[in-house]
């Protein structure tokens, strides 16, 4: 009866924006207030950039690079955007039939896809992961942020193969299967002819139960098919365990990263972390990696080992080593110096031996998902020439896949995977036992 007309007094609204089929994330454009936090998180804090402001005034948006999906930009997955946004205009896709409210059972456990242990928090109801998010001041990839297993298709019960297929059979049947066709190849064939692969995921103890087999099967080849390159730190320093804390990069002056860290970007966040302190960074890989941004230097070698020789000889050259600290913990280095007289440092290898040499505190920080053991060795060398070992900020750190891979080496578990699965296919090896990992 007042004739009022309410179109007069509309404003525009934002358009609805097309689905996005990333397998995480969900985003809603209607509820974004243009804060810039996941903006400024992704870009800052992560080093990835995939979101940012498109177009201007009303008609902003925060989206990819040329408003692509999501799902096809520079994503990582990290979900670091979902935890900053206040609206919910980014969200995490639920992954379960019906997305309705449940009182979850909340608790805080650590990331066991590496050896980094970064904290979490799970979110659950019953026997149903529903949710993980990092605990308080941490960061988690996309592995330990959303590598849970949700699938019905996961396996409950044994699987044994009859002819060609693989069928259900009780504990009872499976247990006694393998016990049986153990001994029997024990008895037929030579000692050492069966190997035991364990992943680095299992826990200690099952470790060392499963390294107790050995005794009854009659065999020394115990490995894991993950790469393991702490095995060439054991031969510098007699273990393969890594010298120091990644906490300590937050004092050091030097950070030198070996390897791109694409299999674990908490590591590169945690370098972003340490360069905001103060730190140098200087990155070596032949892939992109997530602190490119912020190095003084980035180096693609097309060689790593003959780049890191050329490193050695460079630091002998400028005589940067610290001859003392050598004569007192180190054997061979004689032959090493002879060794490094034939090889021809390059520029870049000496502005890397000069700020690694000239630097007060430094650390290796060491890619174990793509750097090999022989590189390693040589980066240890390096540390123990300089004498940036045995004191705090001054090391070399490793992280390998698998929360247990040094527990798993304790174990006895050492051999070299690469060369057991050598001998696997060439028939040498009669049996296997594999422990929790894929060949």
């Amino acid at each position: 009866e007042y004739h009022v007309d309410p179109s007069t007094l509309m404003g525009d609204k934002h358009p609805v924006m097309d689905h996005d089929e990333h397998p995480y994330i969900e985003r809603d454009a209607a509820k974004c207030i243009l804060c810039g936090l996941c903006i400024r998180i992704c870009d800052e804090h992560m080093g990835v950039g995939a979101l940012g402001l498109v177009h201007r005034g009303f008609d902003s948006l925060v989206k990819p690079e040329f408003g692509r999906p999501l799902k096809d930009s520079e994503c990582i997955s990290c979900g670091q955007c979902v935890s900053v946004c206040p609206t919910g205009a980014l969200i995490e896709r639920n992954t379960h039939v019906k997305n309705v409210p449940l009182n979850m059972d909340k608790v805080s456990s650590h990331c066991s896809f590496c050896g980094l242990g970064c904290g979490q928090v799970i979110s659950s109801r019953g026997e149903t992961v529903f949710k993980i998010v990092p605990d308080k001041g941490q960061t988690l990839c996309e592995k330990g942020r959303f590598g849970f297993a949700t699938g019905r298709e996961r396996l409950r019960n044994p699987l044994l193969k009859t002819g060609d297929k693989l069928q259900e059979c009780s504990w009872d049947e499976a247990l006694t299967f393998i016990a049986k066709k153990g001994l029997a190849v024990k008895a037929k064939a030579a000692p050492g002819s069966i190997a035991i692969f364990a992943s680095p995921s299992l826990t200690l103890e099952e470790a060392q139960i499963a390294a107790s087999w050995q005794e009854l099967l009659a065999t020394d080849q115990l490995a894991s098919f993950s790469p393991d390159c702490g095995r060439g730190l054991a031969k510098v320093v007699g273990d393969s365990i890594s010298t120091n804390s990644l906490d300590e990069m937050n004092g050091t002056d030097l950070i030198l990263m070996l390897g791109s860290f694409n299999q674990n970007q908490v590591v590169p966040a945690r370098i972003r972390k340490a360069a905001g302190q103060g730190a140098k960074v200087i990155a070596i890989s032949n892939e992109k990696t997530l602190v490119g941004d912020i190095a003084g230097k980035c180096i693609c070698p097309e060689n790593s080992t003959g780049f890191i020789k050329e490193i050695l000889a460079s630091l002998v050259a400028q005589s940067l080593a610290d001859e003392k600290f050598v004569s007192n913990r180190a054997t061979g280095y004689e032959e090493l110096v002879a060794d490094l007289k034939l090889i021809v440092p390059g520029e870049d290898a000496k502005t890397i031996a000069a700020a690694y040499g000239k630097a007060k505190k430094a650390m290796i920080i060491v890619d174990g998902y793509s750097v090999s053991a022989d590189a390693v060795e040589l980066m240890a060398d390096l540390m123990v020439m300089a004498g940036k070992v045995g004191s705090a900020r001054n090391g070399i750190i490793i992280i390998n896949p698998g929360a247990d891979s040094n527990g798993i080496w304790q174990a006895g578990f050492n051999k070299d995977g690469a060369e057991l699965t050598r001998a696997l296919a060439d028939g040498e090896i009669n049996a296997a036992y594999i422990l929790g990992e894929d060949p």
